[in-house]
């Protein structure tokens, strides 16, 4: 048994799945506006914090910008830094909570920590944000708001006496007179432009015309809707559908029907943030044993196999064992074809789970583990 059983082992290697495509979420909280007037907000620091903790339950890559790091710069800087991954990357989410605006030409915008009263240039503009999101290289791209863009509603007398506070800020220029009067139907043709996006899915607090609040809730100050979306989310429910049915009910209870969440058109049977599960795909048989090894590693460095002793000629009996030096993150699993054509599989073995084929760049895996190996038998 000669060259031939060495290229056969060589196709243990050629048989590895890669690792599913990771999730990331940028999750953004903005309670502190130190170049706004009257405009601090409790909660979003908190709601922030609470959804990044789910997302991360759910096993995506969460970056959390706080306050002062939530920058005009820092939250698109690191949208950019996002859109040039090499690798595309699985689904991506983008969570906001804090101040929205409305500029008098009816442009949609988040107000950023360095957002200021005497200018709009530090505000992110809804249709930047969306260009921003939608260059992220994700299987899917969804919006998360616990914001509005909206000051309707902001005096009716079914917020006296209430703790709501408003997250619709109110700019006043210096040297302007009287209050920000909002048109309207741009406004709703905005709105309603950015929502109708096909590939983004946006999950906002509000309607267009309607203000988002937050309000003390089990002793701390929430958003109502973060608060009403992560209890329903915590449910696993099967789409955004369901989500947007049963958070819009509550938080239009909570808020004596005056805020209604709304969800992009299109998107209700999409699903929520239930873990993806592993798929195994069926190897490809075709072609010769060195085709097979080299079907998805065309790049040598992502894996490399030696073996020990490293030798053309085998006689039965004998031992081997490989090394499997790791150049990208994934999994490892281990499929052998032997002479008759059965393949066996070797890693994971018995017992083991899918997990346990985790490997990480610069990992050296033993093949099998160490006090074992492997004796050709013919």
């Amino acid at each position: 048994m000669r060259l031939k059983l060495m290229v056969s082992m060589l196709t243990v290697g050629g048989l590895i799945g890669a690792a599913l495509a990771a999730d990331h979420a940028l999750v953004v909280g903005v309670g502190q506006y130190p170049s706004l007037e009257r405009s601090e907000l409790k909660g979003p620091r908190q709601d922030a914090e609470e959804f990044a903790a789910f997302l991360k339950s759910k096993g995506f890559e969460v970056t959390l910008l706080l306050d002062s790091l939530a920058t005009r710069g820092g939250i698109l800087g690191k949208l950019e830094e996002l859109s040039k991954s090499e690798e595309p990357l699985g689904r991506f989410v983008f969570y906001f909570a804090g101040h929205g605006t409305r500029s008098l030409s009816g442009d949609s915008a988040l107000l950023p920590y360095d957002a200021e009263d005497s200018s709009p240039g530090h505000d992110i503009r809804g249709k930047d944000l969306a260009a921003a999101v939608r260059s992220v290289p994700a299987s899917a791209r969804t919006l998360v708001l616990d914001s509005c863009f909206s000051g309707g509603m902001l005096y009716s007398s079914k917020t006296i006496g209430r703790t709501w506070t408003s997250r619709y800020y109110v700019r006043n220029p210096v040297g302007a007179k009287g209050l920000d009067v909002q048109p309207v139907e741009s406004s709703a043709a905005a709105d309603t432009a950015l929502m109708a996006d096909s590939d983004l899915c946006y999950v906002a607090a509000s309607r267009h015309n309607e203000q988002a609040h937050e309000d003390v809730i089990d002793g701390r100050t929430r958003g109502i809707f973060t608060y009403y979306l992560l209890s329903s989310l915590k449910a696993d429910p099967k789409s955004w559908g369901s989500v947007q049915s049963t958070v819009s009910s509550q938080v239009a209870r909570h808020t004596d029907d005056l805020q209604h969440p709304s969800l992009s058109r299109g998107f209700s049977s999409t699903p929520t943030f239930e873990p993806k599960r592993q798929e195994t795909a069926s190897p490809t048989l075709g072609g010769t044993l060195l085709d097979q090894y080299t079907i998805d590693h065309f790049d040598p460095e992502k894996l490399r196999l030696t073996m020990d002793p490293n030798v053309t000629t085998l006689r039965v009996g004998d031992r081997l064992r490989f090394y499997a030096r790791v150049g990208a993150p994934g999994y490892l699993v281990l499929l052998e074809r032997g002479t008759s054509g059965k393949i066996q599989l070797l890693r994971p073995l018995a017992g083991e789970a899918v997990e346990d084929c985790r490997v990480d760049e610069g990992d050296i895996v033993r093949i099998p583990p160490a006090g074992r190996s492997f004796a050709p038998d013919a």
